[in-house]
């Protein structure tokens, strides 16, 4: 899955987040049964590669410098749900969702809710069988 991020003047040195962007513990615990599937992500069953740069895995980056950048995630787990995965990520620009398995998904409630700047969004590879 590749993810192009906007950082802007004001978001210099600050978290960016491109997935989950849920901080506030008591938000966490309302949705918690929502987003379980994240928590299992780790460098164990993730890569994670900022403009072709391997780092290490985290739901946000710290720029240092305004721009673009390319984040290229590969998952070695089967999701089985991705709700509010991209949700208030509104850096967020594009998603490819280049071998992104979704045949084991069962829900993606609100995944790309508050995305207010995704404006290139090709879902057409989605398997949707599973009740997705």
């Amino acid at each position: 899955m590749d993810i192009l991020v906007k950082v802007e003047k004001d978001d210099i040195n600050k978290k960016i987040y491109f997935l989950d962007n849920f901080d506030d513990y008591d938000y966490k615990n309302n949705i918690k049964h929502s987003y379980n599937h994240l928590d299992k992500l780790n460098n164990k069953n993730t890569e994670l590669y900022i403009n072709n740069i391997k780092n290490e895995y985290n739901k946000y980056i710290i720029p240092k410098v305004e721009g673009k950048y390319k984040i290229k995630l590969m998952f070695n787990i089967f999701l089985t749900g991705c709700s509010y995965m991209f949700a208030k990520c509104n850096n967020i620009l594009q998603i490819n969702f280049i071998c992104f398995n979704t045949k084991y998904i069962k829900t993606m409630i609100r995944m790309f809710s508050h995305c207010y700047n995704l404006n290139n969004l090709d879902l057409s590879s989605f398997d949707t069988k599973n009740g997705a």
